[in-house]
């Protein structure tokens, strides 16, 4: 998941030059995630109720949650989730540190780069085996 997530960031703050639209559209996505696992599901309509957005932006954030890799299923009624079995893929230490790189050189002027390098550095470091 993290790295869906970061690419998340980076797509979104790539499209958007204004960084506070930016930081709410990332954390629709990351609400977005959290109801795909919540049981009872929702359909695109009810998602976009809980969320306060638009039917046609949920149907957007869904297909944006997609291309990023996660895996959407749809129930009888129409309603979205993701299994809780889902295995989330790690980062290694280097694509942490490219994308700490990144963040540390836009975190003047972008506030969810100042948010994901905050995050990054509190992953413990972990000695290779």
């Amino acid at each position: 998941m993290k790295y869906q997530l970061l690419l998340l960031v980076k797509y979104v703050c790539l499209t958007n030059p204004y960084p506070m639209y930016n930081q709410h559209k990332v954390f629709r996505v990351f609400e977005l995630l959290r109801l795909l696992r919540t049981v009872p599901y929702f359909t695109p309509n009810e998602l976009a109720e809980k969320m306060e957005v638009s039917s046609r932006s949920a149907y957007r954030y869904l297909s944006l949650v997609e291309q990023l890799g996660y895996p959407l299923q749809k129930d009888e009624r129409g309603a979205y989730f993701i299994h809780t079995d889902y295995v989330e893929i790690p980062l290694s230490m280097k694509e942490l540190e490219l994308i700490s790189n990144w963040a540390s050189k836009e975190v003047d002027h972008n506030p969810v780069a100042k948010s994901l390098l905050k995050r990054i550095q509190s992953i413990p470091a972990v000695p290779p085996k």
